[in-house]
């Protein structure tokens, strides 16, 4: 039992006191109701385990399958197509607010797009996308191109 000593030890994780070392990990017992909230049988589960002797006990609060699985599937179709995830990371850390920003905009102009094309700002952004669309476009028809003439 010498070995496994320091497993029964109690340790700190700041300031709160643990009893040992025994993590037991979260794992999917079904115990959340049918929209994927906590039910008492769910809390009466992990409450035993922790008397149980485990020091630390994490758990997961619901479950989210149907998510999962699409985001897996954008993400496999994303790698297949040669797509980053960061395009996507962005799109969802700031896609509410540039939509925000978007109807903000189009309000102020009674819905005319032409204030995208008016102020020097947005019309500089505006350029500065075709252009880096129009180099990725160019740049992988030169690659494809390339490639047929090795192959």
């Amino acid at each position: 039992m010498t070995a496994f000593q320091e497993l029964f030890r109690p340790c700190r994780i700041n300031r709160l006191e643990v009893g040992n070392r025994i993590v037991m990990a979260a794992i999917g017992n079904n115990l959340a109701d049918d929209e994927g909230y906590v039910t008492d049988r769910a809390i009466d589960y992990y409450v035993e385990r922790a008397r149980g002797g485990s020091g630390n006990v994490l758990c997961q609060v619901g479950s989210f399958i149907g998510g999962s699985l699409s985001i897996g599937i954008l993400g496999f179709f994303m790698r297949w197509s040669g797509f980053t995830p960061v395009a996507m990371v962005l799109g969802m850390v700031l896609g509410e607010r540039l939509e925000q920003s978007l109807r903000q905009a189009l309000m102020i102009s009674s819905n005319g797009v032409l204030i995208f094309l008016t102020k020097p700002i947005s019309l500089f952004f505006l350029l500065l996308t075709a252009a880096v669309v129009a180099v990725d476009v160019i740049t992988r028809k030169k690659g494809r191109i390339a490639d047929d003439k090795e192959g």
